[in-house]
């Protein structure tokens, strides 16, 4: 890491896309959560007596209550820029929330921290850690995903999207050839089906209808082809030489593939870690997980383990195939579910040897880390205004010792590691900075190791 550090991206400067967000996309994700919440719970109390005071209600519907309440002081302290308390819910990550939080209000020289004076990363994983604190205490809520819902809802609209890909590896893995040609140029492919499948974000399109699902979203190789000019870094190349020099060494090849996504998303990586399995170049993939429902799409283990429920009930041939393919590998453990609350920490990927050790360790003896999407590629450069052609590795440094890669579309203002040439044509056509966070762009950019 650089000894001079950029500045963390915060929300000092009004309709900033920081600014924005908590301004305006995070109230609205707030909201949606408590309308969740009081659903469920109008359905728990809807038929016990509401006229009879005598009739206390019982602890769980109570608790339950409180959880809807704490739910609305989030928003109301969010929205009229309150402090940032500490975390005191007895949770297990609870006291490296709270050294974080600390160290923010020394770094920003603020003996109480408000929403706006914080900066963007904690302030918006700290959103997403009240929702988890405020459920975890009503044993009704406890497990109560509120963005369930919305992922499943996502999922069933893209359908068209599911279909064409799951056409496209069925017929990649019918061709019965090792020629490196063809492999070479279908690995490409669904490296980017899974960089493009980043695009549906439903943190970032709060209120997002199917019509909109499918504009987002890649159908076709047709259409990935076309998308190539829109690759801002593509290190595809490095990524083909890394996992081929490493089959050539070793029959127990390791990927694993830090999620973002539900839904299309996690389809285009399901199918990706396919083709690596299926075609010998790993012979086990690590899927991590979120612990708990996490801007608002993230991958848990409950909706990894829906989708691929929902494939085996498909009424089409490919995908109900995929999807008993899919269950094979997590059954003999080709494919293994980890979850780790780092990943639901506000801190930055290069602090992850004094904040989850045992996870790099492990993380370390893979021979390639996938990292998918916007929030992971902010977490590695520690979510700070880098030079557009700051040198990755040495930005990222620290994250593992390993060869790691992250597929991103860019959907926040921040990125480095390009081409001083192409940041600046990029720039020049789009003088609004708005390539930096539509998803209109993407990168395949990593750290090789020998």
């Amino acid at each position: 890491m650089a000894t001079t550090l950029p500045a963390r991206l915060d929300f000092a400067t009004e309709q900033t896309f920081p600014w924005v967000t908590l301004a305006k996309r995070m109230p609205v994700i707030a909201t949606q959560v408590v309308n969740e919440v009081h659903l469920l719970l109008s359905e728990i109390v809807k038929d016990r007596p509401t006229t009879d005071a005598s009739v206390e209600e019982p602890k769980e519907v109570k608790d339950a209550r409180k959880s809807l309440e704490d739910l609305s002081r989030l928003k109301y302290e969010m929205q009229t820029n309150k402090v940032i308390t500490d975390i005191n819910d007895g949770g297990s990550d609870q006291k490296e929330w709270n050294e974080y939080i600390a160290l923010h209000r020394i770094e920003r020289s603020k003996p109480e921290l408000h929403w706006f004076e914080s900066s963007w990363l904690l302030a918006e994983c700290y959103m997403y850690r009240r929702i988890s604190s405020a459920l975890m205490g009503s044993t009704l809520m406890a497990s109560f995903d509120p963005f369930e819902a919305s992922k499943k809802n996502s999922y069933h609209a893209s359908m068209v999207s599911i279909t064409g890909l799951g056409e496209f590896i069925t017929c990649a893995l019918n061709v019965q050839s090792d020629d490196q040609t063809h492999l070479k140029s279908t690995f490409a492919a669904l490296v980017q089906f899974a960089l493009w499948g980043n695009k549906s974000d439903l943190s970032l399109h709060t209120t997002m209808d199917s019509e909109m699902v499918k504009r987002l979203q890649v159908d076709s190789s047709n259409k990935v082809a076309e998308l190539k000019e829109n690759i801002l870094c593509d290190h595809t190349e490095q990524l083909w030489k890394r996992l081929c020099d490493v089959k050539t060494k070793s029959d127990a090849v390791r990927v694993d593939i830090v999620l973002d996504n539900a839904g299309f998303e996690l389809f285009t990586d399901l199918c990706l870690a396919h083709w690596l399995i299926t075609k010998n170049f790993a012979a086990t993939i690590h899927f991590h997980t979120k612990v708990c429902p996490w801007f608002v799409s993230d991958t848990s283990n409950a909706d990894f383990k829906w989708v691929v429920a929902e494939l085996q009930q498909s009424s089409t041939a490919c995908l109900k195939d995929l999807g008993i393919q899919f269950q094979s590998h997590l059954d003999n453990s080709r494919w293994v579910l980890k979850s780790n609350p780092f990943w639901t920490y506000p801190h930055e990927f290069p602090l992850i040897a004094q904040n989850a050790p045992q996870l790099k360790a492990d993380m370390d003896t893979a021979h390639l880390i996938l990292l998918k999407g916007d929030l992971n590629y902010r977490k590695l450069l520690s979510d700070r205004a880098w030079q557009h052609d700051a040198d990755f590795s040495v930005v990222t440094n620290g994250f593992s010792n390993t060869s790691y890669c992250s597929l991103r579309t860019l959907k926040a203002n921040l990125v480095c590691g390009l081409n001083r040439e192409v940041a600046d044509q990029t720039q020049k056509k789009h003088p609004d900075g708005s390539w930096m966070t539509t998803g209109t762009f993407g990168i395949i950019q990593g750290h090789f190791t020998n």
